[in-house]
Formats: C-alpha cells, sequence, structure tokens
C-alpha cells in the first residue's frame, strides 16, 4: 500500500464574522456555531486537525474557547489555537473546557512568532540564513547544528507543537522545530524548495537524537475550490496556491507526497464554508481512491492522527 498523506485545514477565514460593532469599538459575540459546523465538517472528511488563528482578524479572538466549544460537538478531529507562546505549563492558560479539550488528547498549539530572542519555548539563539530554491542547496543540509544548540530534549507527553517555517532558513524558529516541534507548516514558492526543506529539517532532527519520521512536514496550500471569490484568508507571497476543481487538485497532492515533497497539506481556504466543502465532499474521496489518504481515523488523539501512516 502507498504511503498516506496528512491533511488538516486553517479556519482563520471565519474571522471575518468577528468585526467591531459600533463607534465603540466592541465586537460582535464570535459565531461560535459557524466554527462548530466548519470542525464538525472537517471531523467528517477525516481531517487530521484544523487550526484557528484570530490574530490577523478584527477585534480579538479567544481562540481556546472557540475551539473547547467545537470540542463537545465532535470527538476525534485535532484542535490547534494558534497561541504566542508555548505555555509554561501543560494545561497553564486554558479555560476548564479547553482543559478538557487537552486531556483528551485532541488539543495541539500552533505556536506564531516570538520576539527576536525570546523563542516560543524560551529564550533562543536567533539568526537568519538565505538560500536559493534548487535540490541540494539547503545550507542546514550540508551543515550540522552544533549539540550545544540541540541540548534540550523533546517531550512527546505535551500537547503536540505545530509551527509555521518558511524554507529561507535556518533561523531561530528553524531550531525551534528541530528540538520541540511535532508538526511544521511549511510555506514555499515551489515544490522543489519545500522537499529540499523537508530533507533538511528531518536531517537535522535525527541530529538531535530525534526520530525524523516523528516530524511532519505539511505544505500550506491556498486553496479556492468552491467558488468563494476568494474573499477570506489571503496566503502569504511565498505560500503556493491552487484554484481549480477537487479531483485535479487530488492528483497533484498524490503526486507531490509521491515525490517527498511534504508529508501532508494544510490547506488555507479561500473561503471556508465553500471551500472546506469541496474538500470533505470532492478531494477527500479523491484522495481515498487513489489509496493516499486513510478511510477513517485510526485513534483518538492528535497525536495517534500525526502517526506515521502507510
Amino acid at each position: 500500500m502507498a504511503a498516506q498523506l496528512h491533511l488538516s485545514a486553517a479556519l482563520d477565514d471565519a474571522t471575518a464574522d468577528h468585526r467591531p460593532a459600533g463607534a465603540g469599538g466592541a465586537c460582535n459575540p464570535p459565531p461560535y456555531a459557524r466554527w462548530t459546523r466548519l470542525v464538525h465538517l472537517a471531523e467528517q472528511g477525516g481531517l487530521d486537525f484544523v487550526t484557528l488563528d484570530g490574530a490577523g482578524g478584527p477585534g480579538r479572538l479567544d481562540v481556546l474557547a472557540v475551539l473547547a466549544r467545537a470540542a463537545g460537538a465532535t470527538s476525534r478531529i485535532g484542535l490547534v489555537p494558534a497561541v504566542a507562546a508555548l505555555p509554561a505549563g501543560r494545561f497553564a492558560p486554558l479555560t476548564s473546557a479547553a482543559a478538557r479539550m487537552a486531556v483528551d488528547g485532541r488539543a495541539g498549539w500552533l505556536v506564531r512568532t516570538a520576539l527576536p530572542g525570546e523563542g516560543p519555548f524560551g529564550t533562543q539563539p536567533h539568526g537568519r540564513g538565505a538560500y536559493a530554491a534548487g535540490p541540494g542547496r539547503h545550507p542546514a543540509a550540508r551543515r550540522p547544528l552544533s549539540a550545544a544548540r540541540l541540548r534540550r530534549p523533546h517531550r512527546p507527553h505535551r500537547p503536540p507543537v505545530a509551527v509555521v517555517l518558511d524554507v529561507h532558513g535556518p533561523d531561530r524558529r528553524w531550531l525551534q522545530a528541530v528540538r520541540h516541534a511535532d508538526v511544521v507548516l511549511l510555506d514555499a514558492e515551489h515544490p522543489a524548495a519545500a522537499q529540499v526543506c523537508r530533507a533538511a529539517l528531518k536531517h537535522q532532527a535525527a541530529a538531535a537524537g530525534r526520530d525524523p519520521h516523528a516530524l511532519r512536514v505539511l505544505l500550506r496550500l491556498g486553496v479556492d475550490l468552491g467558488r468563494g471569490g476568494g474573499r477570506g484568508l489571503r496566503p502569504r507571497a511565498e505560500t503556493l496556491h491552487f484554484a481549480g476543481p477537487p479531483a485535479e487538485l487530488a492528483g497533484l497532492l498524490a503526486e507531490w507526497h509521491a515525490e517527498g515533497v511534504a508529508d501532508g497539506f494544510h490547506l488555507l481556504p479561500a473561503h471556508a464554508a465553500t471551500d472546506l466543502l469541496a474538500v470533505v465532499y470532492g478531494l477527500v474521496p479523491k484522495l481515498r481512491e487513489r489509496g493516499v489518504f486513510r478511510s477513517g481515523y485510526r485513534g483518538r488523539t492528535l497525536r495517534e492522527h500525526l502517526a506515521p501512516t502507510a
């Protein structure tokens, strides 16, 4: 059987309904019912997890509260809110409902970029590098990180951690990912660049004493499948984009996965309400027909969903 890919989606487009109301700047209550429907729909498609980041929308969004409510209507899908930094304790900033979600094993963390010199996992060295896309040209692929920079051990007991990286490393967040992350959500302008970056990340994870297969690299991909007019999420310029029918996208993802471009894909819908429907009822069945996406959940926790599949 062919190796199977991982699939997840961002629900950030739903923050468009969380708008300021009136001159006082107060916000309308967040549409919990809408998010709950979207998370339930994603679970029907068997997606590994969904992410939610309210930082870019108008007003402040309590993503923990939103996903904690969605947790009550679902039972398997992973729920990954964006946070500014990894909590000092396992459930330190969580509401009681969100804590139950974490104890249930379905919670994760999507850690945003921290201030220079202060990584989301504590104080970290930092710096920038660059590379030109192309096979074998990533500096980290040929220059191992020093043991001193990789000494903090991986802690499998805590909720899985995801970080967003681009291919212009290695930098501070690259080091954090190598040491701590379970999932890298990767931005790349071209599949070949993603392929090289994935290989370099896994190489450095192995050098840090980790199982490289435990680090899942998902390529971020902006998608417009449901003819939503692109009104929603606007991926960064270096993020790959796709607009077209789900069947065509299924062939493309299967091809990239077979070539080792990524362990899976994190979809950024142009419009969550329509594109997620197309993912669940169009893309997922086509991937299953190709034998590259599982027919259902094999476990109940996010860590089980992220386990290597074959």
